[in-house]
C-alpha cells in the first residue's frame, strides 16, 4: 500500500464547521494531502504537500483516522492553517481546479474522492 496523508482543516463561519476542500481536474473533491516520500514523517509530508498544492503554511495537528482506497493507505490529520495564512483566504489553486470552504452540513451534497466522503461522514457525525 502507498502511503498518504490528508489534511482536515475546519473553520467556523457564522457559528457552522467548514472545511477546506480542493477539486480534482475529475470533478470530484478532496482533502488536500498527498503521498509520504521515503525517509519523511507524516506531518512533513503533509506541510510540504499543502505548500505545493496550495501555497499555504500549515501546523499539523492529531491524527484524525485512516482510510483504505487500493493501492492508498491515507491517513487524515487536522490540521490548522498557521498565523501567516489568516483565515485561509489566500489558499490558491495550484495542483486542484478550485478550493474553498464548505460546511459541513452541505458535504453529501458534493462528488467525493474516494475514502473522502466517508471522513466527510465522520466530520459532520462529530462536528454537527
Amino acid at each position: 500500500m502507498i502511503k498518504v496523508v490528508a489534511g482536515v482543516c475546519i473553520r467556523y463561519i457564522d457559528n457552522v464547521p467548514h472545511v477546506l476542500l480542493g477539486l480534482k481536474p475529475d470533478g470530484h473533491w478532496e482533502f488536500p494531502g498527498g503521498k509520504v516520500e521515503p525517509k519523511e514523517s507524516d506531518s512533513q509530508a503533509l506541510e510540504r504537500e499543502w505548500i505545493e498544492e496550495l501555497d499555504t503554511l500549515i501546523e499539523v495537528k492529531e491524527f484524525y483516522t485512516s482510510i483504505q482506497t487500493y493501492p492508498y493507505d491515507v491517513w487524515f490529520y487536522k490540521i490548522d492553517l498557521t498565523e501567516e495564512n489568516g483565515d485561509g483566504s489566500e489558499a490558491r489553486e495550484k495542483e486542484h481546479v478550485e478550493v474553498t470552504w464548505f460546511s459541513l452540513d452541505n458535504l453529501n451534497s458534493i462528488p467525493m474522492a474516494d475514502g473522502n466522503e466517508l471522513v466527510a461522514n465522520m466530520l459532520t457525525e462529530d462536528y454537527l
